[in-house]
């Protein structure tokens, strides 16, 4: 008896683990959570690569993109980007056209508009190069 709830606690925990693995639809590959890895300037170029992830990073910043359209962006909580940076998750909306990606959002000023271009994407890699930008302000500076 003893070795029958040994064995269902261990099937039960094996369970647990697996059904907290990170989800990917290659019907939707862009669907999941990503978490930031490098961003850097190539040829005036801004590139930035994720990774997908189960949970945000408390000290990184990520987008966690919804098969629904909506977005939670984890994001610098205030004007300032000196270490330490505490970080906010903020709601906010995507749209995807082929390779063009674009992000809708809200920040600590007001709201924002991202456009990319998808360079790649696959089950664990996400790398975007930003097209423009357009925050618009919503408090004086």
């Amino acid at each position: 008896m003893k070795k029958n709830i040994v064995i269902l606690l261990l099937l039960a925990s094996f369970g647990l683990i697996s059904g907290c693995a990170k989800k990917y639809d290659p019907e939707n590959p862009i669907v999941g959570l990503w978490v930031l890895d490098t961003q850097e300037s190539v040829a005036n170029q801004n590139i930035v690569t994720f990774h997908r992830a189960t949970k945000f990073d408390k000290d990184k910043p990520g987008y966690q993109i919804i098969a629904d359209g909506s977005l939670v962006s984890h994001q610098n909580s205030s004007d300032c980007g000196t270490p330490p940076i505490a970080y906010e998750k903020a709601q906010g909306d995507w749209a995807r056209n082929n390779n063009a990606f674009t992000i809708n959002g809200n920040f600590w000023g007001g709201t924002y508009t991202i456009q990319y271009e998808i360079n790649q994407l696959n089950a664990n890699k996400l790398q975007l190069k930003q097209v423009s930008s357009k925050y618009n302000y919503s408090i004086e500076l």
